[in-house]
């Protein structure tokens, strides 16, 4: 779904700055690939959804595309989906050379998702986008609560948002379902991928 994968894209424009201290990271796209979540660590049901990709996406908050930024120096992508309907995951991990790039990313993100209310043009769908506790990971934590009262499919949509910096690796993730988000699922699935990127 466009609409999931444009938050994931907020948070990789945003991330893109410069200012060259070093203390980053040096991994690869192929480190990254290993570093993503697999079937094996999602719940029973869900398989890959090879349709989602960021380059169609949305912006939300009306953002500056990705395309209009400096690249990353190493990416990876994977979206998971349970069904047409969902529950839906997409995870994005990128690395930079230098740390205080992913340390302004941060700042940047949590200055983009003060927009509070999002609109996507594409199906005239309304987003609440507020913060949210989170348990810490990493260097730095910061997560939102996303919903809506109907989607292009006429279905509430709810769920999570999570930006874990740890070094120069930077951890995206956004799982929504529909009804109402068991953020404990969340949760589990953000501790397994950031295990999962801890030797990055």
């Amino acid at each position: 779904m466009t609409w999931l994968i444009g938050f994931l894209c907020l948070l990789l424009v945003l991330v893109l700055v410069a200012c060259d201290t070093g203390g980053g990271s040096d991994a690869s796209d192929e480190d990254l690939t290993r570093a993503l979540l697999a079937v094996e660590d999602m719940p029973s049901g869900w398989t890959i959804d090879e349709d989602s990709r960021s380059g169609d996406a949305t912006q939300v908050c009306n953002t500056t595309p990705m395309d209009e930024v400096i690249a990353p120096d190493a990416a990876a992508e994977r979206a998971f989906t349970g069904g047409e309907t969902g529950p839906f995951l997409t995870q994005h991990l990128i690395a930079l050379e230098y740390e205080d790039d992913a340390m302004n990313g941060i700042d940047r993100i949590r200055e983009a998702f003060g927009c509070g209310e999002w609109t996507d043009p594409e199906t005239d769908t309304t987003w609440t986008i507020a913060e949210t506790a989170f348990p810490d990971l990493g260097d730095e934590t910061t997560a939102y609560r996303l919903s809506t009262t109907g989607t292009d499919n006429d279905v509430s949509m709810d769920g999570n948002a999570v930006v874990i910096r740890d070094g120069g690796v930077i951890l995206l993730v956004v799982h929504v379902v529909s009804g109402e988000i068991d953020s404990s699922v969340t949760e589990e699935l953000i501790r397994t991928a950031f295990d999962k990127i801890r030797d990055v």
